[in-house]
């Protein structure tokens, strides 16, 4: 209503100041002549002729210039720039020489011979140039010298590029008919390893499907059941916590998600009823579990008990809390009733299924024991020599590509012995497998690296024809570079000329500067003169005066004075427009001010409304604003009243000082210090622990003029829930660590991080397996009562247990008191690094048996505990081995056996490895050759090591 009686007189003002402006610009073109532009523009017309003066003057000193340019150019730069050509051209003969050597085959060569040699002659072209320039004759000769040894040492490296193209195309079609005799080699080996493999896998087949009836058996009887009573014992003890869970929880809508995972456990339990066979333990089983059940599905159960209690006023709660607690009760007897049936048979079912699975276990042993005796003998002799052939071509195609000579002598070492190894097993090999026809082959393949011209000589001829074109190609440098030196002095006598040239054009320069300083200065003079009788009084101070206006009205003064209005200039309309923009700021600026209180107001109503708690502070944390909730959140029990311009620190002492904030029990000063720091440099929400066990988020940041604003919220039920949460999580972890202790860490991880599927799957690795057992441990254990011996073995198991541990291996198993350990899978640092660390852990465990032995002969064992150790590398088969259901992470294969036999043949306290440890750590550990020894399931004897210690 006020905006609407204040919009006509502005409108009246606005038409008023429109009309004055219009008479001013009248008046103006009356009186004035010459307006500021035209003045302006004389007096700048008067400094360009200045500068037309200054331009005259530069012109007459480039003519000067540009005559002594002209006589460098004609004299002393052709002489120059010849020079660089001869300088280039020896560049490009020095670019061109390592792309001879890069040669691949003739043709390439002898291209860029060609090239070489017409690069050459242009050298020699070039040169003769200079002469003609006047070159001095001492200088000209050394020119002619060095082309001429550039030439010979060219000449030399093209004979060694070309020797080394032939040596290289003969080693190719060695390295190509190496490859077509593998090819045969595998071709004929191939059909003699799938013979060898079929009669295996007949045999093996036979074994496996009287094995796999016996299992069956098994499984289909003493698994079954007892797998049945391990289920039907879990989802019993599922069903009685979800009952008691019911019976305590306090939220009426948690009640049916319990409801509906009580019905499935109860499904899961009769299902599990359902399996089992009739008798009285059973009817028994079955009778105690419908009575657990009972309590939770029947008419009147703990559910329909608890939903009552938490819905009924307060005056029929109590009867209704008794019965929900005899209910629990009840539910506590017959859980307790259901195990006491439960364990008795879950231990008779566990004792049959385990004496069975002897039975079968001890069959399927001597089966299997037949089976490797038998044919895996043949195959192993096969498989052996189809790796040695595939060892020596290997061999051979890397010394075909070695790049250094000094790599030919160990490779042709290792083939010799590969080429022996390979002749020892065609001579085990049976006359019924062979016919004659794979040892041809195999003589052949190594002939490619014994005979007269073998790969190995071809490729040492090789490799020294390279360093001969090396050495030509680093001479020919050198002659480059003395050229250039020879080149740079030339150019030095022709820059000499060329300065004195340059000197005159410098005085030209100097007499210039001279002339245009005495102008610049004029147009310097003329410049002050008009900006400080002209440009200054008339123009720029009153431009500053308008300017100091405007920025008097941005701020908002509406009674500042507008100067230069009486002017009828340009900068006379510009005050008029500027009088006219105060007359209208003045009008608006009324209208304004009833429209901030009214938005004033409807900003306290908003603030009120919300429903968190909100405050304001000032920059000094003086209280500006806040709303109701923010008082009855700080003191929820009143008696305290919160007004503007309280301080900050005086609101939260007595907020700590009168017990609202548990965290400021006991420590009132250090809590009020702490948190006006963190209110003075807010750095993210933070959450306060009332008195009352609510909790409270408090959000602040500071504004862009220093206040500072603040929200708290209500958490308290978000609490709660991130509490039971984390109690759930603790119990998660508690599970996940008991687990681990049941799978080898590297297991563990891999399983649990996800690098490793749970699924049966295997692979072929390289491993290191180490075998140990207890020598004497029969007698020891007749020797002590079940009691002691059990302590003896897990003190022995936990000890070298930590010892593997430390040094990364894979624990695979416990045989009684046998160990199984493995390195290189499921994380590896190499074959050779794993079987350093595999001896480095067994000297460890060593070591410890014998600090043991004091302990365990102190605490009155007579015949302390010794051990045999066994160690080889080799291929073996490791993975996840089992049914879908159980399964093990295990190793199997002749790397295996071996290590096992190792530990077998080796005396109490003693470490014997096999040859191929052996070869991987002689370099660090001290051993003894034991000679070779014959070992059940291998048909050749087995070169053995005894580790003595670290050098």
């Amino acid at each position: 209503m006020n905006r609407a009686v204040r919009e006509p007189p502005r409108a009246t003002n606005i038409e008023a100041h429109t009309s004055k402006s219009a008479i001013a610009r009248h008046e103006h073109d009356g009186k004035s002549a010459l307006s500021i532009k035209a003045k302006l523009f004389l007096a700048f017309g008067g400094m360009a002729m200045l500068t037309a003066g200054a331009s005259a003057v530069a012109w007459y000193a480039f003519t000067d210039i540009e005559r002594s340019v002209t006589r460098i150019s004609t004299e002393s730069v052709v002489g120059m720039a010849t020079s660089l050509r001869l300088a280039e051209k020896s560049a490009e003969i020095a670019a061109t020489a390592p792309a001879l050597i890069a040669s691949r085959n003739e043709e390439e060569r002898v291209h860029e011979q060609q090239t070489l040699v017409q690069r050459l002659n242009e050298l020699t072209a070039v040169t003769l140039e200079l002469k003609f320039r006047d070159l001095a004759e001492a200088r000209f000769a050394n020119l002619s010298g060095i082309e001429g040894k550039i030439a010979t040492e060219l000449k030399a490296l093209d004979g060694a590029v070309g020797e080394r193209l032939r040596l290289s195309a003969r080693r190719e079609t060695a390295v190509a008919d190496l490859a077509a005799l593998q090819a045969k080699f595998q071709d004929a080996l191939e059909p003699l390893v799938d013979d060898a493999g079929f009669n295996l896998v007949t045999t093996s087949q036979d074994v496996t499907a009287k094995s796999k009836k016996a299992i069956t058996g098994l499984v289909e009887g003493g698994v079954n059941a007892l797998r049945a009573l391990l289920t039907l014992r879990a989802d019993g003890n599922l069903a009685a916590g979800l009952l008691g869970e019911a019976a305590h929880v306090d939220d009426p809508a948690l009640i049916q998600p319990i409801r509906e995972r009580f019905s499935a456990a109860t499904a899961a339990i009769e299902k599990g009823l359902e399996a089992l066979s009739q008798s009285p333990e059973n009817d028994r089983l079955h009778e105690a579990s419908e009575t657990l059940i009972a309590l939770g599905s029947g008419a009147d159960n703990v559910f329909e008990v608890r939903s009552q209690e938490l819905r009924a006023p307060a005056e029929t709660r109590h009867s209704l809390q008794g019965k929900r607690e005899g209910m629990a009760a009840a539910v506590e007897v017959a859980h307790r009733t259901l195990l006491e049936i439960l364990t008795p048979m879950v231990d008779d079912a566990g004792f049959d299924l385990v004496a069975t699975s002897e039975d079968v276990t001890a069959k399927n042993a001597k089966a299997i024991t037949d089976l490797v005796e038998g044919g895996v003998s043949t195959l192993r002799v096969l498989l052996t020599l189809r790796a040695e052939g595939n060892l020596t071509a290997g061999l051979l195609n890397e010394a075909a590509g070695v790049p250094e000579p000094s790599s030919l002598k160990p490779l042709q070492e290792r083939f010799v012995a590969a080429a022996r190894r390979a002749e020892k097993l065609l001579a085990q090999l049976p006359a019924e497998v062979d016919n004659g026809a794979l040892k041809g082959l195999t003589e052949k393949l190594i002939a490619f690296g014994t005979s007269a011209e073998n790969v190995f000589d071809l490729r040492r001829e090789e490799l020294h024809q390279i360093a001969v074109a090396q050495a030509s190609l680093q001479a020919n440098n050198s002659l480059v570079l003395r050229l250039g030196e020879e080149v740079a002095e030339v150019v030095l006598t022709a820059q000499n000329s060329s300065d004195a040239a340059a000197a005159r054009a410098a005085q030209a320069i100097r007499d210039g500067q001279l002339l245009l300083l005495l102008i610049t200065a004029l147009s310097v003079t003329g410049a002050a003169v008009i900006a400080l009788l002209y440009v200054a009084p008339r123009v720029v101070r009153p431009i500053e005066d308008i300017t100091a206006a405007m920025s008097g009205l941005a701020a908002g003064d509406t009674a500042i004075d507008v100067p230069g209005r009486d002017r009828t200039d340009e900068i006379g309309r510009m005050a008029e427009a500027l009088g006219v923009f105060r007359d209208t700021a003045i009008e608006l600026q009324k209208a304004n001010q009833s429209e901030i209180h009214e938005g004033r107001r409807r900003l306290a109503v908003a603030i009120e409304s919300i429903s968190e708690a909100f405050s304001l502070y000032d920059s000094e944390d003086k209280l500006v604003l806040c709303n109701s909730k923010y008082q009855t959140l700080l003191y929820p029990g009143g008696g305290v009243d919160i007004s503007p311009g309280m301080s900050f620190e005086r609101i939260v002492r007595r907020f700590a000082e009168n017990g609202y904030i548990k965290d400021a029990e006991g420590r009132v000063e250090d809590w009020v210090r702490e948190r006006i720091a963190r209110h003075q440099t807010p750095i993210g929400p933070h959450v306060q622990h009332r008195g009352d066990g609510r909790w409270i988020l408090v959000s602040e940041r500071k504004t862009d003029d220093g206040s500072t604003v603040a929200v708290y919220s209500d958490i308290t039920e978000l609490k709660q829930r991130e509490n039971q949460l984390a109690e759930k999580s603790r119990a998660l972890e508690q599970l996940s660590s008991q687990l681990a202790k049941y799978l080898s860490p590297q297991v563990y991880e891999s399983i649990f991080t996800g690098k490793q599927e749970v699924k049966i799957a295997s692979r072929r690795k390289k491993l290191t397996v180490f075998f140990s057992d207890i020598a004497g441990f029969t007698e020891t254990a007749d020797r002590l009562e079940s009691e002691d011996l059990t302590r003896l073995l897990n003190h022995y198991l936990t000890e070298m247990s930590q010892i593997a541990l430390s040094y990364g291996a894979t624990i695979d198993k416990y045989v009684g008191d046998a160990i199984v350990i493995f390195f290189g899978d499921p994380e590896t640092r190499g074959v050779q690094e794993d079987a350093l660390t595999c001896v480095e852990m067994a000297i460890a465990m060593r070591t410890r048996m014998h600090e043991l032995r004091g302990v365990w002969r102190a605490s009155g064992i007579e015949k302390p505990l010794q051990c045999r150790i066994g160690i080889n590398t080799g291929y073996c088969t490791v993975g996840n081995f089992g049914s879908e259901d159980r399964m093990d992470y295990t190793i199997i294969g002749g790397g295996v056996n071996l290590a096992s036999r190792l530990e077998a043949a080796a005396t109490p306290g003693e470490i014997l490895i096999s040859y191929e440890t052996y070869a991987n750590v002689r370099h660090r550990f001290h051993c003894e050759q034991r000679g070779h020894i014959s070992v059940k399931g291998i048909a050749y004897p087995v070169d053995t090591y005894q580790v003595v210690d670290t050098y």
